[in-house]
């Protein structure tokens, strides 16, 4: 996926995107819950701390809404 489709999908400008591959910034955690959706992968995949070939179970609060894409 490019830094364009992600964008595209969690409805970004790209730059936001380079960005976040960068350092620069970060998203915002709303944005963030969207970017790990799009990937297929988990909070814990994102931020390293667990492998990509380990079933993650996410949990998200009752009150949250999270999107599929």
């Amino acid at each position: 996926m490019t830094q364009a489709d992600l964008a595209k999908r969690v409805k970004v400008d790209p730059s936001a995107v380079s960005f976040w591959e960068t350092g620069e910034t970060a998203p915002p955690h709303p944005t963030l819950i969207d970017v790990v959706t799009a990937l297929g992968i988990s909070m814990a995949e994102f931020y390293g701390d667990a492998p990509a070939d380990e079933p993650v179970e996410m949990v998200a609060p009752a009150d949250t809404t999270v999107k599929f894409l």
